[in-house]
């Protein structure tokens, strides 16, 4: 959301960096403190709840989903949240409920991460906790969504936004 919001001008540049870094870091801090709260079988049986694809999913058809999951919440977000038009206080609402429905939909094909930092920390936390080691599989929680949510948002603002 943050690149997408940055390719449409929404978002300022010498903030991106550092807003990308924190949401890593909240991310892997996440994922130890569930892995410190549950213990070991969190890292072992959950995986700190890694995302890859799954069985039959192939790599190209992994990035697809991720991206059009992340399209449509994108595009969500840009309607509920980012454009003054919008009815305040339902954003959070409608958000939620796009995200439990991606969830459903494309959950048991990638494990719906539709955010880069949100496979990060579990990858990392895996990593750092002995688990499994998913590294192979990030490039696809990260080209997917970025795809997605730029897209949604240029097809919002010239569909949406153009006078």
């Amino acid at each position: 959301m943050t690149i997408a919001l940055f390719a449409t001008g929404r978002f300022p540049g010498r903030d991106v960096g550092p807003y990308i870094a924190a949401q890593l870091l909240g991310a892997a801090a996440a994922s130890l403190l569930f892995a410190w709260a549950i213990g070991p079988d969190a890292v072992t049986i959950g995986g700190l709840g890694a995302t890859a694809p799954f069985h039959g999913i192939g790599y190209l058809q992994a990035i697809a989903i991720e991206a059009i999951g992340t399209f449509l919440l994108m595009l969500v977000i840009m309607g509920a949240a980012v454009d003054e038009r919008a009815t305040p206080g339902f954003a959070g609402l409608v958000v939620g409920l796009v995200v439990a429905g991606i969830i459903t939909t494309t959950g048991n094909l990638t494990g719906a991460s539709l955010n880069p930092a949100r496979t990060f920390g579990p990858y990392l936390g895996d990593w750092l906790l002995a688990g499994q080691n998913l590294w192979e599989f990030f490039p696809i929680y990260i080209v997917g969504p970025i795809i997605g949510a730029v897209a949604a948002a240029i097809l919002y603002d010239n569909l949406c936004c153009d006078d």
